[in-house]
């Protein structure tokens, strides 16, 4: 992953992933030009990897020379302008929309953007119409935003309930998308903002389901303990970003969460419950993998407000275990006060 990323988004029951990580790395613009195209000089030599420059990040290949378009970067991909700017957020080529996060990776499978949901498949492409996910269907529409209630296509009415998944019969179904499937198949239950949130699922919640924790059981100051190295899970986070994270201390109040110096003001959480199954049809491992024997969970999924992209998932078990998870990075956490 790129050594650059800004201050890492502090969110979410921990973390988010609190501590600044390493500083990106500034140069001035010293633009070059010949028939095979850019560089930018450093001294006597040239840019290689990633830089900043102007406030806008580029590439330089190993010979020097500026990219454009997509760039894989030890396994993530990046897309560059025709000026070779980075691009984070929606992107179209090739007549497909892509998502790019705010540390410009593309991303795959559920993408949570301003409150919709939308879907891209394994080539990180936004899926269209019907997508069948885990035996639970659901529908995105034509800008590919998951549709819940009724709708009427070709004179059939669906049903879809609020997590987006087709309820009742119907007959035929188009199976007409801009891309494929992949396992994941879980959807929000609530949404609050300002750390509000409480209360697990909206269907079939038990006894046991309301025991575990909301959002306001996580107010306090919370450390960092570990990285849950052996957890199976891919991150995106370089192992220098993952090493800053632990020891931090994370403040959790009801409309701020804050670390060394950094805050995020009223951030938007939305709760859920996992089941083991579902958790692992989204992060591809069982809870035992982060340290939870438990069959069932509390997903908080903690978002930035004034940045959708920036997202930490919060688990949280009834006898008040947590774990955040940060681009696929767990990280064990303990209640200090």
């Amino acid at each position: 992953m790129k050594g650059k990323m800004i201050k890492s988004f502090i969110v979410g029951l921990a973390f988010v992933l609190g501590a600044s990580v390493s500083s990106p790395i500034c140069a001035s613009a010293a633009w070059k030009q010949d028939s095979n195209g850019w560089w930018n000089t450093e001294g006597s030599s040239y840019s290689t990897g990633w830089k900043q420059i102007d406030g806008a990040w580029y590439y330089f290949a190993s010979n020097g020379y500026m990219q454009t378009g997509w760039v894989n970067d030890n396994g993530s991909w990046y897309y560059l302008n025709n000026s070779g700017a980075m691009k984070t957020g929606w992107i179209n080529d090739n007549n497909s929309w892509y998502f790019l996060n705010a540390s410009g990776v593309m991303q795959k499978g559920w993408i949570n953007d301003n409150g919709a949901w939308y879907y891209t498949n394994e080539n990180g492409a936004m899926h269209t119409g019907f997508l069948t996910l885990d035996n639970k269907t659901y529908y995105l529409n034509e800008s590919g935003s998951m549709v819940t209630g009724d709708i009427t296509l070709n004179g059939i009415k669906y049903s879809f309930n609020t997590n987006g998944e087709k309820i009742g019969l119907t007959t035929a179904e188009s199976t007409e998308s801009t891309g494929t499937t992949t396992e994941n198949d879980t959807v929000k239950d609530e949404t609050t903002s300002g750390g509000g949130g409480g209360g697990g699922s909206t269907s079939s919640t038990t006894i046991e389901d309301s025991a575990l924790p909301s959002y306001s059981d996580l107010y306090g100051t919370w450390k960092v303990n570990s990285y849950i190295s052996d957890s199976g899970i891919e991150t995106n986070l370089a192992g220098l970003l993952i090493n800053s994270a632990i020891g931090e201390k994370v403040v959790v109040s009801a409309d701020k969460i804050s670390s060394n110096g950094y805050s995020a003001v009223n951030p938007v959480v939305e709760e859920s419950i996992l089941t083991n199954a579902e958790f692992k049809s989204i992060w591809g491992v069982n809870l035992s993998k982060i340290g939870i024997s438990d069959s069932k969970v509390k997903c908080l999924t903690i978002t930035r407000s004034e940045n959708s992209s920036q997202t930490v998932n919060v688990i949280a078990t009834k006898d008040k275990k947590v774990v955040a998870i940060v681009e696929g990075a767990p990280f064990k956490l303990s209640k200090v006060k």
